[in-house]
């Protein structure tokens, strides 16, 4: 299997917990990590060039090449794609990592066909595996009516639930937020109350 892989990157400390999965793939043919930069960089980054091997090539672009809107590193991705120069591409943002087998299922998925997708598991801070993420098949998120004056309260209680069955880690509560059900609660500082104020909120 020869692919190409395409990470727009700044440079955060897990890019390289990345590469090293990456790099223990257990698939045989080749692969090439393709890193795109511009000029955003984590306070932690090692330099662009400092990632480069055989199979990985870091490329520089011009300040403000990765912004766009809300989908930043999308336009790095697409110069990604104009420089791979094998039968099969995929993407991998520099938040993740693989396991060892990845690239063998992605494989197995694309038998006969032309392309595939996979689904990612969500971990926790602290390394507990919280579940399988089927988020984004929900699409997009649903129109708020309240901007028109409606009450939609039920429908977002409903959308809420859809969102929960997809990704059960969406109920994730990090360890210094859990409640303490002897005392009510937090375990260690007391928990912070957040208040909004807006025109858009109406009571049922």
């Amino acid at each position: 299997m020869q692919v190409t892989i395409i990470t727009p990157t700044i440079g955060r400390p897990s890019l390289q917990r990345l590469i090293e999965s990456i790099d223990k793939q257990t698939a045989s043919g080749m692969t090439m990590h393709l890193l795109l930069w511009d000029q955003q960089r984590d306070s932690n980054a090692h330099t662009p060039e400092s990632y480069n091997s055989e199979r990985r090539q870091s490329i520089v672009l011009p300040a403000g090449t990765g912004r766009n809107g809300h989908a930043p590193g999308s336009p790095l991705r697409a110069i990604g794609l104009m420089c791979a120069r094998t039968p099969w591409v995929t993407f991998a943002d520099d938040d993740v990592s693989w396991q060892a087998e990845h690239l063998v299922h992605l494989r197995q998925a694309m038998a006969a066909k032309h392309w595939a997708s996979t689904l990612g598991t969500v971990w926790s801070p602290t390394g507990e595996r919280l579940g399988v993420d089927r988020f984004d098949s929900v699409g997009d998120l649903s129109f708020l009516f309240a901007y028109h004056g409606e009450v939609d309260r039920d429908l977002q209680i409903q959308a809420a639930t859809a969102y929960a069955k997809a990704l059960p880690a969406l109920h994730y509560i990090a360890a210094h937020c859990a409640v303490d059900a002897r005392r009510g609660s937090t375990t260690s500082a007391a928990r912070v109350r957040v208040g909004f104020i807006s025109r858009f909120l109406y009571t049922a």
